[in-house]
């Protein structure tokens, strides 16, 4: 593949009445929470000795016309309890210690931005997690945007260690989806886009229906996924260790290098800094 081709012909993809002006376009990161891992979960076969903060974040692209959010956040009820019970082992020591930022939960977070839950027109989600699929109807509006490839796994695979059907989507959420919901479902193919400007393509790596969200800014394009938890993974190619598949995570790094210019993953509280606030703008 020419990776170079592919982002130029991306960043001309938009006819004349859809172009958006990048350079007003403002992107958001917003913290759902976080807690602490095993070293391990982010590093392929090393750190096991160390203990590392792991993050639940939502990135918001504001434009004129759209509000597009990559992932929502955990249940504001009790349904990640009763329905992923690793979620309790991340909240007891040594692990655990679950830290809401100080602005509140994503409704109130959003809130702060001027920004109604009527007002979110897309959402793509990266990984089928209950801690990125918690809040999807709370958005009454919102154009659901879900990997074909891992939609597809999710339904035909009986057993699986790794992605359970319901610590994917909680059992009411799923109902939605299929039915009442349907028409707002939009399954990606391996290369597709959300909107002008905001592409997604199949990288796997961590779940089967992990993407790549990249998104054109005025600072050049910001890369959004789960198929590397820090900054590290990429710079020094170390694969994540709660890793499906090692050798798709390093094609994916490969591609990001080549075609993002900031990288952003959905469980890197580092991002944030001291700020307790859990809000940032990228641009």
């Amino acid at each position: 593949m020419d990776v170079d081709k592919v982002k130029r012909s991306y960043r001309n993809s938009a006819t004349p009445e859809e172009a958006v002006d990048y350079t007003s376009r403002v992107v958001t990161l917003i913290s759902n929470g976080e807690s602490t891992v095993n070293g391990g979960a982010f590093f392929w076969g090393s750190r096991m000795d160390e203990t590392v903060r792991i993050g639940y974040n939502t990135t918001v692209i504001q434009d004129r016309d759209r509000c597009i959010l990559v992932n929502v956040s955990p249940p504001l009820d009790d349904t990640i309890d009763r329905e992923f019970p690793g979620w309790k082992t991340m909240r007891v020591a040594p692990y655990g210690r679950f830290k809401q930022p100080a602005q509140g939960n994503l409704i109130q977070s959003l809130a702060s931005l001027n920004i109604r839950p009527e007002d979110v027109t897309d959402i793509a989600v990266t990984p089928f997690q209950l801690y990125s699929t918690g809040t999807l109807l709370a958005f009454p509006n919102a154009r659901y945007h879900f990997s074909k490839r891992g939609w597809a796994h999710l339904h035909v695979t009986k057993e699986h260690p790794h992605d359970e059907r319901w610590r994917s989507f909680d059992r009411r959420t799923l109902g939605e989806l299929v039915v009442s919901a349907w028409d707002r479902v939009n399954l990606l193919e391996d290369e597709d886009e959300v909107a002008p400007g905001v592409r997604t393509w199949w990288s796997g790596g961590h779940h089967r229906e992990s993407i790549v969200v990249e998104i054109d800014s005025a600072i050049g394009v910001i890369a959004v996924s789960d198929t590397f938890f820090c900054q590290e993974n990429i710079a020094k190619n170390i694969p994540i260790g709660l890793s499906e598949n090692m050798y798709e995570c390093l094609i994916a790094y490969d591609r990001i290098r080549k075609t993002a210019d900031h990288w952003v993953s959905i469980h890197d509280p580092e991002i944030f800094g001291i700020a307790d606030a859990g809000i940032i703008r990228l641009t």
